[in-house]
């Protein structure tokens, strides 16, 4: 059914239901009464507006693309629903795509994404280079990048303080042993796994520990990896690390899983640390400090540089969030 068709069932004119269908009719004053006329029938005979006409006729789809590297990532998973949250109380609805933290993928998401007319583009990149980005986008399509900053990037960024919390992870775990704690690492080259590598380096020099490289890996931000980073050490060294720090908190679900394998028992004398969150740890028999990202203020940052790009102010702004430590 067309809106010509609908707008003369309900004997209005096309621009009054269009009004309506648009959530716009308290501002002009439209009865409850012609409301419910429009909306019955709209829902009667499935009507859908035509997003896509509209937006060539508005200049804007209303459309938000999100690419991040997984969804099962809870951490991602929180940040696109506060998002979408945020950005449907503005009248936009969120597109959502995977990179898989492979920049092949992530180009592909990024073209069909654009190919639905989206008004900007907020992105967990995997890119060394926001080059790909400028070329596709031919810098019309705003693009914030968030979580991780691309090197010498002019895009505006909403990032976390990885080197800090690197820092104050690593001193927490040192407090109950000087030994070395074990690290597993994403992937590598990123700045913000340079950024906790940093940290964590940082406070063993300070504290006159020899570093021992075999007690650091590297992979990728994802549970599977930190299973295999895990179950590597755990073939060299025949036990579980005393002190451990993971990157991410995927990684320790990794490392939980393999645990949870091998042990019938939980382990006890443990120290490990963690980037990210989650409230199983509160409820294991030993201590997992974390430090956990607010994405619920991520989404709001984003939401206001979103705002002004689309409003014509493309200043480059990057924005770093603080994570608090919860010792436990």
């Amino acid at each position: 059914m067309k809106l010509e068709e609908l707008a003369r069932l309900a004997g209005v004119s096309k621009a009054t239901a269009s009004i309506i269908l648009n959530g716009r009719a308290e501002q002009y004053r439209i009865s409850k009464l012609t409301q419910e006329r429009v909306t019955a029938l709209a829902e009667k005979y499935h009507y859908i507006a035509n997003v896509q006409a509209a937006g060539l006729r508005n200049h804007t789809s209303q459309l938000v693309a999100l690419i991040v590297p997984e969804l099962t990532h809870r951490g991602f998973a929180s940040f696109a629903r506060a998002l979408e949250l945020r950005l449907r109380e503005l009248g936009y609805h969120l597109l959502v795509s995977c990179s898989e933290d492979d920049p092949e993928v992530e180009a592909c998401a990024l073209r069909a994404l654009i190919g639905h007319q989206v008004d900007a583009i907020v992105t967990v990149s995997c890119h060394s280079s926001d080059q790909m980005y400028q070329r596709l986008t031919d810098n019309r399509i705003p693009v914030i990048l968030i979580d991780r900053k691309i090197p010498d990037s002019s895009y505006p960024c909403i990032i976390s303080n990885d080197l800090e919390t690197s820092l104050q992870l690593t001193s927490l775990l040192l407090e109950s042993s000087q030994q070395q704690p074990v690290y597993l690492g994403g992937v590598p080259g990123m700045r913000n796994s340079l950024n906790r590598l940093q940290g964590y380096r940082e406070i063993l020099d300070n504290a006159g520990i020899d570093i021992n490289e075999d007690y650091i890996f590297h992979h990728s931000y994802t549970a599977e990896a930190g299973y295999g980073m895990i179950t590597e050490y755990f073939s060299q060294h025949h036990a579980l690390p005393e002190n451990l720090l993971t990157a991410s908190f995927t990684l320790m679900e990794g490392v939980l899983s393999f645990v949870r394998e091998h042990y019938a028992l939980l382990p006890e004398a443990l120290n490990w640390a963690t980037f990210g969150n989650n409230m199983i740890l509160d409820l294991l028999p030993f201590s997992i400090h974390s430090a956990p990202q607010d994405y619920t203020s991520m989404a709001e940052h984003t939401t206001n540089l979103l705002l002004s790009s689309l409003a014509g102010d493309s200043e480059h702004q990057a924005i770093v969030l603080s994570r608090d430590i919860i010792r436990r």
